[in-house]
């Protein structure tokens, strides 16, 4: 089982492509990925327009496990759903650019990733290259789509093997 912590814009893509959702709700339930959910994700989903896109994630992130982030944040963080981290963290996820609204929400995310997740899951460039330069894990919405569909035809595969295995004898 891989943790990880997925980027609000991959979340959103998740939700609206049918076979990425089945691909990704599958592998949850067969215990192939943990996906971490933070306040974050929440504050996010609830400021979306669209009720059914909305309510479909809230009930995505309440299936899940959440978690605090890595990382405080003044007028962002929620008391009891942040933890401190070591002066600079959030700087360093983004290098040389500046803590601002726009970005202050994905270093969080990367942070939390970093730090107790497997993998971070972005489409957005420059935050990927940077957690490149980091020598952390992370993928794009495509890759990450492509490994969930790889072990879940993997698991098919054990799992059919294992029943042909053990089915009585005719």
């Amino acid at each position: 089982m891989i943790k990880v912590v997925l980027d609000q814009n991959i979340f959103t893509t998740i939700v609206e492509d049918q076979e990425f959702y089945r691909f990704y709700t599958q592998s949850k339930d067969y215990g192939l990925i943990k996906p971490l959910f933070t306040h974050v994700h929440i504050d996010q989903t609830n400021a979306i327009k669209d009720d059914e896109k909305r309510d479909m994630m809230l009930y995505i992130i309440n299936s899940s496990t959440t978690t605090a982030t890595y990382g405080v944040v003044d007028g962002i963080s929620r008391l009891g759903w942040s933890s401190t981290a070591p002066d600079g963290t959030l700087e360093n996820v983004l290098g040389n650019q500046t803590l601002g609204e726009g970005n202050i929400h994905d270093a969080l995310l990367a942070s939390t990733a970093f730090e107790q997740a497997d993998c971070f899951i972005t489409d957005d460039k420059r935050l990927k290259n940077r957690c490149l330069k980091l020598n952390k894990q992370v993928m794009t919405g495509l890759e990450f789509r492509t490994c969930l569909n790889k072990r879940l035809t993997e698991w098919f595969k054990n799992k059919n093997q294992h029943m042909e295995n053990n089915s009585d004898p005719k």
